[in-house]
């Protein structure tokens, strides 16, 4: 009997012989059946699914203009509305060039323009509200220049997040001696505890400039006052000083929205760990390697730099300047608070940072 595994060549020269025109056909079911798919989750507000779906829909015949259509929808649903006008303007124009349109796809068509129309008149009543706020935000760093640097900076680097490149406020980060480029927040001041939620004595104090949570039989979490979103980098050097009974951790716990979701990245056990953690023992391992695997044997009792890079599309876990992993980035980890992991030991940090880019 011929199986599956069989079955896919003599498919597949069955198409070759039958020419272009089947394989159009081919590729066009196969697009209609992942649009299909997509419009399921979709109605179910899964857009992730509903655009990873349509995406392939896509792929197999970028001719199937329904399959746009919905990626754009899906892309609404999660809240990237440039994304999703730059896709309904994709379909508007292939579908004003296509002569004649098929009958199924003009109800599709004029949702689509009418859809668009009314995204654009928002996206320019928008863009006004936006750019009176960064002008007001310049406003006020320039008559706080002097008086007061910090609210100036903090001011000039919400207007470059808004606007990224604004030549004036840009001029006026250089007038402070500060990079445009990035920003570096130490959540750490080496001195005391401000800036932490629920860092209480004596589990977690400030010792010779180190940050020493000391947690016995239990597992304790402090986290940070401010959010982070958008593209940054944060990072921990951190070394255990001592262990007690049960396995020992120290974990990095960025994009942190409550105690059961956050990322975390650290050492369990000896072993360095990357896992998403989205309930309450709900978490889904990325990344698990003993010390030996690294260039550089890993050693957690020595001072460690474990650090997350976070971009647009892309997540990257390293740990003293090695690759440890890499994802793309879910939408459920866009932004979040930072937090602080121990169990088991006495754990010091001496450096707690982020930089905003």
């Amino acid at each position: 009997m011929t199986g599956v595994r069989g079955l896919a060549p003599i498919l597949a020269f069955a198409l070759l012989a039958l020419g272009p025109a089947a394989s159009a056909r081919a590729d066009r079911e196969t697009a209609e059946f992942q649009a299909g798919r997509a419009d399921k989750a979709l109605a179910g507000k899964k857009w992730a699914e509903a655009e990873d779906l349509y995406r392939k829909a896509i792929d197999e015949d970028p001719a199937y203009l329904p399959a746009r259509h919905g990626l754009a929808q899906a892309l609404l649903g999660a809240g990237r509305s440039a994304s999703a006008i730059e896709e309904l303007r994709a379909f508007v124009e292939a579908a004003r060039a296509l002569a004649p349109l098929p009958p199924e796809w003009k109800s599709t068509f004029a949702a689509a323009e009418k859809q668009l129309a009314g995204l654009d008149a928002a996206g320019s009543a928008l863009a006004k509200i936006r750019d009176q706020y960064v002008s007001d935000l310049v406003g006020l760093a320039e008559r706080w220049l002097a008086k007061d640097p910090e609210l100036a900076e903090r001011a000039l680097r919400q207007a470059l997040r808004l606007t990224p490149g604004h030549a004036r406020a840009e001029q006026l980060l250089g007038k402070l001696g500060k990079s445009a480029s990035h920003e570096t927040v130490k959540l750490f001041d080496g001195k005391s505890l401000a800036g932490w939620q629920f860092a209480n004595a004596p589990t977690w104090q400030v010792i010779d400039g180190e940050l020493v949570g000391n947690v016995r039989d239990a597992c304790m979490n402090i986290r940070s006052d401010r959010m982070f979103s958008g593209n940054f980098d944060v990072r921990i050097e951190v070394r255990i000083v001592e262990t007690f009974a049960g396995p020992p951790m120290f974990a990095l716990l960025p994009c942190w929205t409550g105690d059961y979701d956050h990322y975390s990245f650290g050492s369990l056990n000896g072993r360095v760990r990357w896992w998403d953690v989205t309930a309450e023992g709900v978490s889904r391992e990325i990344v698990s390697m003993a010390p030996a695997d690294f260039r550089k044997p890993f050693d957690p009792s020595v001072f460690n730099l474990f650090e997350y890079r976070f971009r647009a599309a892309e997540v990257e876990t390293l740990l003293n300047g090695e690759t440890v992993g890499r994802e793309p980035r879910p939408e459920n980890r866009k932004s979040g608070f930072i937090g602080l992991q121990v169990q088991n030991s006495r754990v010091a940090f001496r450096e707690v940072s982020v930089d905003q880019r």
